[in-house]
């Protein structure tokens, strides 16, 4: 089954977070990127903790994280601090099946 497209209004469009595309994709530098990420005390990086854990355990706990749209207009939206109680418990879930971190990533 195919999905429909999402449309949007002008308004809407206009205050996307790439509304001027070329322009940010030319000023676009991985050094700069790098600057916006919280990083891990050891200096690495971890996609999880970038994408939900700084956001839930700071300012941004109680803002939507996601919004999904249901096929007959149903709304469900996740807080960042809704997604890291769910993000954990899935975590916990596969720690109690054996399946430690890094486990099946290709590669590490």
């Amino acid at each position: 089954m195919r999905a429909e497209p999402i449309h949007k209004t002008p308004a809407e469009r206009a205050s996307a977070n790439l509304s001027v595309y070329p322009w940010t994709r030319h000023d676009f530098s991985w050094a700069r990127a790098r600057t916006w990420l919280s990083g891990l005390p050891d200096g690495g990086l971890n996609i999880g903790y970038e994408a939900v854990d700084r956001h839930a355990l700071g300012e941004r706990r109680d803002t939507v994280a996601l919004r999904c749209l249901g096929r007959h207009g149903e709304v469900d939206e996740l807080t960042y601090g809704e997604l890291l109680l769910r993000t954990n418990r899935f975590a916990n879930m596969l720690r109690s099946r054996g399946i430690g971190a890094g486990a099946g990533c290709f590669p590490c």
